[in-house]
């Protein structure tokens, strides 16, 4: 597909630019990328080509979006981590708890992706919290209409397939991007140490 073929998709569908990532698909020309989950690389792989990888999992459904966050998280690119939360909680048909179990053979991988349905439901309720109705960011909303909204609020929850996820037979390290670990549980994420990954929140709050 060529880059103006690519441009003129991201206009129809109104997605962000950031959104083209969903749009460079990883798989070879011929692949089934829809009637099965994506299949990104490991855990491992990602952690060890942070600075030369450059492909994403393509695709503009709930769970393709969850395996880029699973992708941007361990690539330390916390600028697009966000983004790709942000751009969910725009889709207000995406409920989180809705998204399909991937049923992914990788353990490592399985494990992370559960809990970035966590990390997720984290920052999407923040902003329920605060006010803002998910697919209404950008717009201005009066001081009753927030309070209305908080009142009748909705808060969102994790699929069930990710909290039935197993810890992993050994600890997992995911090093910042300046190569730091948690010296001690104290410092340590707990969503991510109960599947026995050690490694510091990421930060996914977003404004």
């Amino acid at each position: 597909m060529s880059i103006i073929a690519v441009l003129d998709l991201v206009k129809l569908s109104k997605v962000k630019m950031h959104g083209l990532a969903r749009y460079c698909p990883q798989f070879p020309c011929g692949s089934d990328t829809v009637a099965r989950p994506p299949r990104p690389r490991s855990v491992r792989y990602l952690l060890e080509h942070r600075s030369t990888c450059k492909t994403y999992t393509s695709g503009d459904t709930p769970l393709a979006a969850l395996y880029r966050m699973y992708e941007f998280f361990l690539l330390a690119d916390t600028v697009r981590l966000r983004e790709e939360i942000e751009d969910f909680y725009e889709r207000s048909k995406w409920p989180i708890h809705k998204i399909p179990d991937p049923m992914d053979a990788d353990p490592e991988r399985y494990a992370v992706l559960s809990v970035m349905t966590c990390m997720l439901m984290l920052a999407v309720n923040d902003k329920v919290r605060h006010g803002v109705p998910r697919g209404g960011l950008g717009v201005l909303y009066s001081q009753e209409q927030i309070q209305r909204y908080r009142r009748h609020a909705k808060f969102e929850r994790q699929p069930t397939w990710a909290l039935k996820v197993p810890p992993l037979k050994h600890v997992l390290q995911i090093p910042t991007a300046y190569g730091q670990v948690p010296k001690s549980l104290k410092n340590a994420d707990h969503d991510f140490w109960m599947k026995n990954i050690l490694c510091y929140t990421p930060h996914v709050y977003f404004i």
